[in-house]
């Protein structure tokens, strides 16, 4: 009785440690990607995507009928197609890779990364070519859901492609542990040689460069069973960059950058015995560590950026996990929250763009001596050396006066006009006095580059450069702010804060900017409009829509316009501007855009949200 006891305990926990292993959850699909890639892109859902796209506004508008009575109903598909041709064979070979990418349907999967140095760990290559720290070869795995009938599919396909080009192509079929895997061979016209292979196991494409990544892969799909895909909570893209693979990249470029030595470029230097380098033009060579590392970027784990199509907007987010560094350039950022009270005296109606931000410039300028002497201790000595010459020490005279509240804008005409507050006005007063104030004409002579017009406005000095184009820019201190920009716009703001009666908030009114300031996050230490509708009004005024006619009649007259793809020139000629839909109809489909940033520990986040009308 007892064994027959311990025999059913035995059965009873083989059968729930097999239940238990059934339930496991499955592993993730992105598991089966190569480890820490310097790219990685996932598209949750090919087909998914596709049809969200048509419900943004672009889609919407593309698919509006008076629209397409405007652009007179183009292919856009033969278009994109009629790119690629240059003769009936590449003509069939776009047409081929269309239907190859409209095989892929669900989740893709792909990774791109340095190839290793080592030719025999490395893609198959003969031939190879120069790896300049900048140039490099990289290598890509890629991992797609597929259906065995779209797999079959696509091996036709692909087989005919390799048909169309028998002389550089060879497809052939080799085994691994009973699974049939497929070898491209194609030769380049160097006469380099590259291979490929790809796999179909249990609805999951492989493809790689590398053939031991594609057999692992298979390996462990036949080992744990299928992977889960993603879960995402709407349809988008993610792409990712490896923070260790952007630093080893980045000390490459600079360690083959060379600095002049100090004496380079002075008259003889290096005209020495057979045209030897003299120690004039010796070139020392940088510590690529020591420079990223005062660049702040030595700690940098990874940086994000995921695009959600969301029922009501797009949500595009660029996060970077900077790890514990907070010198260099994460210098410039101030993780407290921007107040949400901050209005300009004057800011026009028909501005299109609005935003506030933390920025410590000081402390970033702070830090440049550091990363020049991590080049190289002249160059340090020759900054300073700049400064003394130019008689201007930009720390002390400008850079002390600054606060961390940044403020920009842009109005429908792309006049720009930018604020920093200031913690010592009158003293950022003085200073724009003695920079850029009236000088004798040696100094003139010696810096005309600072060559400002002053002029006083309503009491307030402003200091103005005239353009070329007849616009000018100007600069001046006014209230508690340093402004700089249209110099049109920086008079409205003295004008404004100078009049008897306030200006009216007609901006600070607007809807689109009341909801911005309630969404906007607690911890934002930043947040920004962009009004999509009045950038689209402002674009296709009558003014702006006359040039575009000009510009396309001009382009078609023109001796070679019929020599372009047969597809594309038909196109531009079926638009007919008589047809074109009034400016607000074009706009209504457009929404707004609002953008927040925000610090939390070792992450600093940008988050754009374009909102649909």
């Amino acid at each position: 009785m007892i064994r027959q006891c311990a025999m059913r305990w035995k059965s009873a926990l083989f059968l729930a440690a097999m239940l238990g292993a059934s339930a496991l959850p499955a592993y993730d699909r992105a598991a089966l990607m190569p480890d820490d890639p310097f790219l990685l892109v996932r598209i949750s859902s090919v087909s998914g995507l596709s049809n969200s796209v048509q419900s943004l506004p672009i889609g919407r508008l593309w698919n509006d009928e008076g629209f397409q009575n405007f652009l007179g109903h183009p292919d856009l598909r033969a278009l994109f197609q009629s790119i690629a041709e240059t003769n009936e064979a590449s003509r069939e070979n776009a047409h081929i890779e269309g239907e190859l990418w409209r095989l892929l349907k669900g989740e893709v999967l792909v990774a791109l990364d340095r190839a290793p140095d080592d030719p025999a760990s490395g893609p198959a290559r003969k031939g190879g070519g120069t790896n300049d720290g900048l140039n490099v070869e990289m290598t890509y795995a890629l991992v797609a859901q597929c259906s065995a009938e779209d797999y079959g599919k696509m091996m036709e396909l692909e087989q005919r492609l390799a048909d169309m080009d028998k002389e550089r192509v060879r497809r052939t079929h080799v085994d691994f542990q009973g699974q049939d895997v497929i070898l491209e061979v194609k030769l380049d016209g160097k006469g380099n040689e590259t291979k490929t292979w790809q796999a179909c196991v249990g609805e999951i494409l492989l493809e790689s460069d590398r053939r031991e990544w594609v057999e692992g892969a298979i390996a462990r799909i036949r080992r744990e069973g299928k992977p889960a895909p993603g879960r995402p909570e709407a349809p988008g893209i993610e792409v990712s960059f490896s923070g260790a693979k952007i630093k080893e990249r980045l000390e490459e470029a600079i360690s083959k950058f060379r600095m002049p030595g100090p004496g380079a470029g002075r008259p003889g230097a290096g005209e020495q015995e057979g045209n030897a380098a003299g120690p004039a033009d010796v070139k020392p060579e940088i510590d690529a560590a020591a420079v990223v590392k005062a660049l702040g970027l030595d700690t940098l784990k990874s940086i994000k950026m995921t695009v959600k199509l969301e029922p009501a907007q797009v949500r595009v987010t660029v996060a970077a996990d900077r790890g514990p560094a907070r010198n260099g350039i994460w210098k410039l950022i101030d993780a407290r929250p921007a107040p949400g009270d901050v209005k300009l005296p004057f800011v026009p109606a028909d501005a299109v763009s609005f935003g506030v931000e933390r920025a410590n410039y000081p402390a970033m300028w702070n830090e440049i001596p550091a990363v020049l002497r991590s080049i190289g201790p002249q160059w340090e000595m020759q900054f300073g050396m700049i400064q003394s010459l130019t008689g201007i020490d930009v720390a002390a005279d400008v850079m002390a006066h600054l606060d961390t509240l940044f403020v920009s804008l842009y109005d429908s005409s792309d006049r720009m006009l930018a604020a920093v507050q200031l913690k010592n006005a009158s003293a950022m007063s003085a200073s724009l006095k003695r920079l850029l104030g009236a000088r004798d004409p040696a100094a003139q002579a010696q810096r005309p580059e600072l060559g400002a017009k002053e002029e006083e406005f309503r009491g307030t000095p402003l200091y103005v450069w005239q353009n070329k184009t007849g616009t000018s820019m100007g600069v001046a201190v006014a209230g508690s702010m340093l402004y700089a920009g249209d110099s049109e716009l920086i008079r409205g703001v003295i004008r404004a804060q100078t009049a008897e009666k306030p200006a009216e908030d007609a901006f600070f009114n607007k809807p689109v900017y009341r909801k911005m300031m309630k969404d906007k996050p607690a911890d934002a230490m930043g947040y920004k409009l962009i009004d999509l509708q009045a950038i689209v009004r402002s674009m296709l005024s009558a003014e702006n829509v006359e040039k575009m006619k000009d510009a396309l009649a001009a382009r078609l007259s023109e001796p070679d316009a019929d020599k372009a793809p047969l597809v594309l020139t038909k196109a531009l000629r079926g638009i007919d501007f008589s047809k074109m839909p009034p400016a607000d109809r074009i706009a209504a489909f457009f929404g707004p855009v609002f953008g927040y940033s925000a610090s939390v520990g070792d992450r600093l986040e940008y988050q754009w949200l374009i909102q649909s009308p």
